[in-house]
């Protein structure tokens, strides 16, 4: 599955657009590429579904070559919505389903399915307690052991400062930050800062 990273830069790339999660975590754009939508394409649309920012506030884009399989060893991803089924078996209970693009973990597999687990914190930081759960048996056909990263720079002329979107059923206040100043990432999205950093041609 082809998964893209959207630098947002403006004012000659001396700033980026990050916005905190809900969950108390500092991101950046980023999401799940459609099947047959072109890479640039996927980061314009995942730029407009999580900041509200148009393509006509485009001032230029690129595609980087540097790109990835982020999966650790003991994580899937959904690779279509998927019913979860509580035995390894397709006429067990299968009350809940999962979306596509999510990336879970791995417990054990048997008789073709995979028994995965999914867990959204209160804290993504602290991570105190858990607020919703996700855990049983899904088919092996519909999991994959790659999730590539790709990484698209958009520069945008927009003179926002700080705003609040809501997508993804999440709430997410946006702001921009001098490149030199990016905060702690959610830690899967900290070592894209070395990506960045090695597309401006500055050290980390």
């Amino acid at each position: 599955m082809q998964k893209v990273t959207a630098f947002i830069l403006r004012n000659m790339k001396k700033e980026i657009l990050v916005f905190r999660h809900e969950d108390a975590s500092i991101q950046m754009p980023a999401g799940t590429v459609e099947e047959n939508e072109e890479i640039t394409d996927g980061a314009i649309r995942e730029m407009y579904e999580e900041t509200g920012i148009v393509k006509d506030e485009i001032e230029d884009i690129d595609l980087l070559e540097i790109k990835y399989n982020e999966l650790l060893e003991n994580e899937v991803i959904i690779e279509k919505e998927s019913n979860i089924y509580s035995r390894p078996r397709e006429d067990s209970i299968n009350w809940v389903k999962i979306r596509k693009g999510i990336t879970v973990n791995r417990i054990k597999e048997e008789s073709g399915y995979s028994l995965i687990e999914y867990r959204e914190w209160n804290n993504e930081i602290e991570k105190d307690y858990y607020t919703y759960e996700i855990c049983g048996w899904i088919k092996n056909d519909n999991i994959s052991k790659e999730k590539i990263r790709n990484f698209v720079v958009i520069n945008v002329k927009t003179e926002r400062e700080t705003w609040n979107t809501f997508s993804d059923y999440h709430t997410f206040k946006h702001y921009f930050i001098k490149v030199e100043k990016i905060p702690k990432l959610i830690t899967n999205q900290e070592k894209w800062k070395s990506v960045l950093y090695k597309y401006l041609g500055r050290s980390t």
